[in-house]
């Protein structure tokens, strides 16, 4: 069927319609435009509102065409920024470029939205973070024709993020451990240390309360003080002993810090602790070597001496006689050489065992040193019977000992002093019944002595020397020689410590340790130390005049010197004499000298570190001291003693001592110096341990002061 011819009127009818379509969608695309126009306007407002910047970049063009806010945020007005993209470009931070650029082109290619970040430089120079985020505008194609984007300032958000992430690490990372809890006790974190210290992973711990550390340990009170203090919003802190998933118990310093909302309610715990397990085991150790030989366990010297000042008293109340015997090995030092160390060390443990079975109850057996011992009998009825207890025990030292295979017979010489037939003095006691000893040793050994008035070989000695002494400082026979201290891991020399010599015109050149015990009896140490002191002052002086640029020099105090007033300000009026800092100087003052009073001993410590004066505490790790007395006392350096210096090396437990003494001294934030350091292997155990300082004859000998300036390096020289 064909179709009916259209009409002329049907045409123009249609063209009617078509035309009022067109006009239709000519309208509805003026209003589309309109809203979009309105829309745009609006958004624009927006973001100057809130100080954000927008623009307009036509993609065919690649031109841009910013919004006013371009100058408030980054100083540029919109002709610096022209329409040009690559003024964009050359803006934005190098390092971002790339990736804004990738980020830009995906959203077109996709026709999506895009959201970056990205550092745009500010007219001053400097760079801020931006989000650049922005919207494809579509043509009829559904091709992007240009973007409408807004660029905000997110330069403090960055900032911020930077300070969460480092403070996040901090805490994640930290030895200490840190866990959060809700305010019913729940967990919420832990950081890396909590896993490490307690062995529970994170997802052990995390949900749970603190209670699964309970060791048991303590309390219910002291949960409750623990609780009511930080549900009253205080912090609390103690030491609490925990246990780990393996059982084991640990310590730790423990801190729990209430977080509050704006309204000042509880929402969580934080609590902070330090293990300090360690650090007790070690105080431990340093407070049984402060009594007790570490090598057979039986009190040393200084306990020795307590127990028997407190015997004698009860031997005075039931009016009975007591007897020390100072017991010697003969020519044990041959025999240490013969059989070694080790079997030597066996030896001593032998003998301090059969001691303690010769001896009575409430008897007192000690050892003094390498091969002494001493032993107090107690309660004795009248002196003959200490001949009865002699008998057995020399007869029970004097059989012969088995060691790897061989048996050794030792001899010993043994000195006998008795309460109170030869003295009431108590501290004289112990010195008689060595002089004895030393008789029946200069007589050949294997032999006993007891303490009589005619052994006055060492009082003689004693009184010549006096006598030469007290003319020694009128005729200028004392003498400073000077001890380099190098630092342990540069080998740089940095300081020096004076001691004092005696070049006597009659007796020749005195060791220290004959005549300074005289000194300090006479009470002339008083008068010779200040002499000292002004003396290394003096040479302190004449360096500084020479051009050389002076090291500090370091100097004994005895425990008379210590115990005198006003010495802090004596030395520095000494210095200020001589124009010089009392910080050149440091005072050496032993354990002994300021545990007899330790509030006595802090004040005078802080006189000396309010001149500027440094503070040595010399012979570590012989005396009384702990660690509760060392965290009270103003301190800057701690002198490991030689007797483990010199077991470096030869024995593991003299390692591990002085491993502990420094580990100590990091943890109170002191410098550590060993003295007496004669071998290289001595010196490189120490800079594996990180010893601060060492001083011995592996590097320098004390030397004149003549001699100690040819040591002084070279850019020393002002």
């Amino acid at each position: 069927m064909k179709d009916k011819p259209r009409t002329k009127n049907s045409e123009l009818t249609e063209l009617h319609k078509q035309v009022a379509d067109r006009e239709i969608l000519l309208s509805e695309q003026n209003r589309l435009e309109k809203e979009c126009s309105q829309a745009l306007f609006k958004c624009k407002a927006l973001a100057a509102a809130v100080g954000e910047i927008t623009f307009e970049h036509f993609v065919s063009e690649d031109n841009i065409i910013w919004s006013g806010m371009v100058e408030a945020v980054l100083g540029y007005t919109k002709e610096d920024m022209g329409r040009d993209l690559k003024n964009w470009e050359n803006r934005v931070h190098p390092d971002d470029l790339a990736d804004a650029n990738a980020e830009f082109q995906r959203a077109v290619k996709e026709n999506q939205l895009y959201d970056m970040e990205y550092r745009f430089r500010h007219r001053d120079g400097h760079y801020l973070w931006f989000n650049d985020r922005g919207s494809m505008v579509l043509d009829a194609d559904c091709n992007p024709t240009y973007v409408i984007g807004v660029m905000k300032d997110i330069t403090e958000r960055k900032k911020a993020e930077k300070k969460m992430r480092t403070l996040s690490t901090a805490v994640q990372q930290s030895s200490d451990w840190i866990l959060i809890a809700d305010n019913s006790g729940t967990i919420e974190y832990v950081n890396d240390a909590v896993e490490r210290i307690t062995g529970y992973t994170k997802e052990e711990i995390l949900g749970k309360t603190p209670e699964i550390l309970k060791s048991g340990r303590h309390d219910t009170d002291f949960y409750k003080k623990m609780w009511d203090t930080i549900l009253s919003g205080q912090t609390f802190t103690g030491i609490l002993t925990n246990r780990k998933k393996s059982g084991e118990l640990f310590e730790v310093y423990h801190t729990i810090t209430p977080i509050k909302d704006n309204k000042g309610f509880i929402t969580h715990f934080v609590a902070t602790s330090k293990d300090i397990t360690a650090l007790k085991q070690m105080e431990k150790k340093i407070n049984f070597l402060a009594y007790y030989d570490d090598l057979t366990g039986l009190p040393n010297k200084a306990l020795f001496t307590d127990r028997l000042k407190q015997a004698i008293a009860r031997t005075e109340h039931y009016e009975k006689c007591a007897g020390v015997l100072f017991i010697d090995i003969d020519r044990f030092h041959l025999i240490n050489d013969t059989l070694g160390a080790h079997l030597g060390d066996v030896l001593l443990k032998e003998v301090a065992n059969r001691l303690l079975e010769v001896v009575r109850e409430g008897d007192i057996v000690s050892r003094f040193g390498s091969d002494e011992y001493a032993v107090a009998l107690i309660d004795v009825s009248k002196s003959e019977d200490i001949i009865y207890i002699l008998e057995k025990l020399i007869k029970t030292l004097s059989e012969p000992i088995k060691t790897a295979g061989e048996e050794t017979v030792l001899t010993f010489s043994i000195g006998i002093s008795v309460y109170p037939d030869d003295t009431v003095n108590v501290s004289t006691l112990t010195p008689n019944a060595d002089m004895a000893c030393q008789q029946a040793k200069q007589q050949g050994g294997n032999a006993w002595r007891f303490f009589t008035s005619g052994m006055n070989t060492a009082a003689s000695e004693f009184i010549m020397m006096d006598k030469y002494m007290k003319n020694a400082l009128k005729n200028d026979e004392f003498v400073l020689h000077y001890q380099p201290y190098w630092d342990c891991h540069t080998e740089k020399m940095v300081g020096m410590e004076a001691l004092i010599r005696w070049q006597s015109k009659e007796l020749g050149l005195v060791p220290p340790a004959k005549f300074i015990p005289v000194l300090e009896e006479t009470g002339m140490i008083t008068e010779v130390g200040e002499w000292v002191f002004r003396r290394a002052i003096l040479q302190l002086k004449e360096w500084k005049d020479k051009g050389y640029s002076v090291l500090p020099v370091s100097v004994n105090l005895s425990v008379i010197q210590f115990r005198q007033h006003n010495l802090a300000e004596k030395v520095r009026n000494m210095m200020g004499e001589f124009g010089l800092s009392p910080s050149l100087l440091t005072a050496e003052i032993t354990e002994s000298a300021f545990m007899e009073d330790i509030e006595f001993s802090k004040s005078t410590l802080q006189e000396f570190r309010d001149i500027g004066m440094s503070i040595s505490v010399d012979d570590f790790g012989t005396g009384y001291s702990s660690l509760s007395f060392l965290k009270r006392l103003p301190m800057d350096n701690l002198k490991i003693d030689i007797s483990f210096i010199r077991e470096l090396g030869k024995d593991p437990e003299a390692n591990a001592i002085v491993s502990a003494i420094i580990t100590m001294a990091n943890t109170l934030n002191l410098k550590t110096i060993a003295e007496g350091v004669e071998t290289e292997e001595q010196w490189k155990i120490l800079r594996l341990m990180r010893c601060d300082t060492i001083q011995g004859f592996y590097f320098s000998r004390p030397l004149p002061a003549a001699d100690v300036e040819k040591l002084f390096p070279v850019n020393s020289f002002l």
